[in-house]
């Protein structure tokens, strides 16, 4: 049995956030997505909703990070979810994502 830890979002010039306390996430701007102690090489990351529908799907990470571009829409409360390669996973509260001046990313 693996301790797969979902360990910090943090912002690109900010540092390091604890993922109990995630900070806000801002529509089109990076969030570095760290993780820890997960089994084998290959991680599944997700961004649900507050009902749990997946609303982005990394797929399979073979690294301990990602940097990502928050492409969903301002006022959307998600989580983020990992689930290492025998299934454990780790998931943060939900944040709701904040309003920023650029919405280009957004589809």
């Amino acid at each position: 049995m693996s301790n797969l830890v979902l360990v910090a979002l943090s912002f690109a010039a900010v540092g390091l956030a604890n993922a109990a306390l995630v900070p806000s996430l801002t529509e089109c701007q990076p969030v570095l997505i760290t993780w820890s102690d997960g089994a084998g090489a290959l991680i599944t990351l997700t961004v649900h909703d507050s009902n749990g529908a997946v609303l982005k799907d990394f797929g399979q990470v073979e690294d301990t990070s990602l940097t990502w571009v928050v492409d969903v829409p301002a006022d959307t409360a998600v989580s983020l979810e990992v689930v290492d390669s025998v299934g454990e996973l780790a998931q943060t509260a939900l944040v709701e994502i904040s309003e920023g001046d650029d919405t280009s990313c957004i589809a």
